[in-house]
């Protein structure tokens, strides 16, 4: 969550003490692990992300652009008791949380992760406008974060494959892996 001032050089926005103090300073771009508009090419297969926000102050909603489901496996407690699918995760500042995406069927697509911020509470930093609120370009705004280009599957040799029969399988299996 960063203000771009230039070209190459980035600068964390100056907001009023009063915006500062209650939400912390908001930016207008996206970054992802340093980068602006990034992709990353996935197999088309079952694959797991560790996420993190680190943003100062900015709650995400994220989901898939194609309102997909994923599995949620981890968060900053730990492994969850179980897993849970959903399309839709809300993670606020400083929050880490563990998913699962199958991306299976859709080799050779692009399917992007984005932040679907007007589905937040209208009191959640990231969906205030107005008076209160930051009013930048990625405030009170869906966005994408960033995309996936789906790839053919990494083969498996056939030892692992017997054990890897269905997407709940595989969330099991991490699950039992982590104890």
């Amino acid at each position: 969550d960063y203000k771009v001032t230039g070209v190459q050089t980035c600068a964390l926005p100056i907001y009023d003490a009063y915006n500062q103090f209650f939400d912390g300073p908001m930016g207008d771009s996206m970054l992802v692990n340093g980068v602006a508009n990034p992709y990353l090419n996935v197999p088309g297969q079952m694959v797991r992300f560790r996420l993190l926000n680190g943003s100062n102050a900015r709650t995400y909603m994220l989901g898939f652009g194609d309102n997909s489901d994923f599995y949620v496996i981890a968060s900053d407690g730990g492994l969850l008791a179980a897993p849970f699918l959903t399309n839709r995760l809300p993670v606020h500042p400083g929050e880490r949380y563990e998913i699962v995406k199958d991306f299976s069927m859709m080799v050779g697509n692009n399917v992007t992760l984005k932040s679907y911020s007007t589905e937040l509470p209208n009191t959640v930093p990231g969906n205030i406008t107005g008076m209160m609120g930051n009013n930048g370009p990625l405030d009170a705004a869906d966005f994408d974060i960033m995309e996936f280009r789906v790839v053919p599957p990494i083969p498996r040799s056939e030892e692992h494959t017997s054990e890897l029969q269905s997407p709940c399988n595989l969330v099991c299996r991490l699950l039992l892996e982590k104890k």
